[in-house]
């Protein structure tokens, strides 16, 4: 069976992506490097393939079996320089290809590097990073292959996911900055926060061709100067943690961190007798965004928390 499979992949010379893409937002074919004319593209339900010719997006190819041509591809073809064999006249174009998921991911890990800055009365001027889940479903795939090959030149599939988790942390960190909700909201407020954050990220990365909604707030990251000032508020509020988690992997540019897990609100203690307070209305400022990108990113980004290219 082994043998026949290999076969199949050598002599066909179809492009089409298996079960493989089933777990992943973005999967880049690797073996596939040919787009040979007059063969088939195949597209899986909500899914799509996206073909990109030295470093471009240029074409969007949805759901069903299309034949490859200069109608199924008019972009790749128009701009790619395609190339004959000499004894068989079979005319192939070389180009990177990439399959989307098109359906919505329910409980998608995010994390961040560029911290949100914020002042609360108790712990001052403060810095963090928030970590959660959320769900994340890709509305344009030709916008998000546009933003991935931006970084890099080439999306890496063991990158991919990383870098759509730090653009979503990144963001939610901005509105965090940018609408100056205090520390101890973020610690003691989860559900206020969330709604805030769940608002104002409805229509934040379309830019890059991403819905994100149902964001749940999971834990923060302080950098480790800041422990005592957390390890006095949290015993002066009664709220009982046993261990903190020393994030030493964070990121090569940050010291340790304290990561201290968001709390519930509830009306009534817990199980753990942790104090527990009434929930309070937060009111926020409302904002609306630039739709060109301006944004002066923290000197340890990565990524721009504006238009989501990769920083140097």
């Amino acid at each position: 069976m082994g043998l026949i499979k290999k076969l199949k992949e050598i002599f066909n010379k179809n492009i089409e992506c298996g079960d493989e893409i089933n777990n992943h937002i973005v999967f880049p074919l690797k073996k596939k490097k040919w787009l040979f004319l007059n063969k088939n593209i195949l597209v899986k339900e909500k899914c799509a393939c996206v073909i990109v010719y030295k470093y471009r997006m240029c074409d969007v190819i949805f759901e069903g079996k299309h034949r490859i041509n200069q109608e199924s591809i008019p972009e790749t073809y128009s701009r790619a320089k395609i190339k004959k064999h000499r004894k068989f006249k079979i005319k192939k174009i070389r180009a990177d290809i990439y399959y989307v998921n098109l359906k919505e991911f329910e409980y998608f890990t995010y994390e961040s590097d560029v911290p949100f800055y914020v002042k609360s009365g108790y712990l001052g001027r403060i810095k963090g990073y928030l970590e959660g889940v959320c769900n994340v479903k890709v509305l344009d795939a030709g916008a998000i292959i546009k933003a991935l090959i931006h970084e890099t030149g080439r999306a890496k599939l063991n990158e991919i996911s990383q870098d759509i988790g730090l653009w979503i942390g990144n963001k939610i960190n901005h509105i965090i900055d940018r609408n100056k909700i205090s520390a101890t909201q973020i610690l003691s407020e989860q559900e206020s926060v969330e709604q805030l954050v769940n608002t104002e990220m409805q229509d934040a990365l379309d830019k890059i061709g991403l819905f994100v909604s149902n964001v749940k707030l999971k834990s923060v990251n302080f950098p480790k100067k800041y422990q005592e000032k957390i390890n006095k508020y949290l015993a002066l509020n009664q709220r009982v943690i046993k261990n903190f988690d020393i994030n030493t992997n964070f990121g090569s540019s940050l010291d340790s961190n304290v990561k201290v897990p968001v709390m519930q609100e509830s009306n009534s203690a817990s199980k753990t007798n942790t104090m527990q307070y009434p929930q309070k209305t937060i009111k926020f400022p409302v904002f609306k965004e630039c739709s060109v990108c301006k944004k002066i990113n923290d000197s340890n980004a990565r990524i721009c928390i504006g238009c989501g290219a990769r920083l140097d």
